[in-house]
């Protein structure tokens, strides 16, 4: 039903039954990784006021790795029914390790922390989610590394810090992120291009090294998609 609603053109007008379906269904572990993607998006979106994102998590977090994130992440804000403790938290994102094991790019791209953090991503709103995605990045997630390095590398924002972003940049890249491997290379081409640089060659080569690991990379991805629509 809830999808249903969501199809309809004058979606709105149907919010209150969307949650009264979210509400009637929270209690059962029915939900999987793209439904709870969805509901924090609704939450986020229309009701942050109701409890029902806090039972979804509640109930589905010792087998479903984004629920186990989602409760942990509910934890660290003290939010829809969840009591704050930031320790708790943290247990909660180990205990979805071995639910959701760290794995490289492409395979780790729409991880348990992309399918919590991708509202509030796509709004900017990264205070409410830095910490998750610095925690998430401690413990092997490739995209919280690469998302984390980004926001660090924001200009002109409260949160630039290029050394941070180096960081989370190096992380992401380790584990063979496109976009963190062409940013990477960025990142070397402005150093070779600084006025006072002593060693400007070393720079200019280490900008070439990571676009080429970042054109090999795509090259594969494209071959391999080719080669499922062939199939």
């Amino acid at each position: 039903m809830i999808h249903l609603y969501g199809l309809l053109e004058d979606g709105e007008d149907y919010q209150p039954h969307i949650l009264a379906c979210y509400q009637h269904a929270a209690a059962f572990p029915v939900f999987e990784a793209e439904h709870i993607n969805q509901a924090i998006s609704y939450w986020y979106l229309h009701a942050r006021s109701p409890d029902f994102l806090g039972k979804i998590a509640y109930h589905s977090r010792q087998y479903q790795a984004t629920a186990a994130v989602l409760y942990g992440f509910l934890c660290q804000h003290g939010w829809s029914g969840v009591e704050k403790n930031p320790l708790v938290a943290y247990s909660w994102y180990e205990y979805a390790i071995p639910l959701e094991p760290p794995r490289a790019y492409p395979e780790g791209a729409h991880c348990a922390y992309y399918q919590v953090t991708e509202v509030f991503s796509e709004h900017q709103d990264y205070a409410i989610i830095l910490d998750l995605l610095v925690a998430a990045s401690h413990l092997g997630y490739v995209y919280p590394s690469f998302l984390a390095g980004y926001i660090y590398a924001q200009q002109d924002s409260e949160y630039f810090d290029p050394d941070k972003e180096l960081l989370y940049a190096k992380r992401a890249v380790a584990q063979r992120h496109p976009s963190a491997l062409f940013n990477m290379g960025v990142y070397f081409l402005n150093k070779a291009l600084e006025p006072e640089e002593q060693q400007p060659k070393w720079y200019l080569q280490k900008h070439i090294e990571y676009l080429e690991q970042c054109r090999g990379i795509c090259a594969a991805l494209e071959k391999n998609a080719m080669a499922v629509i062939s199939f």
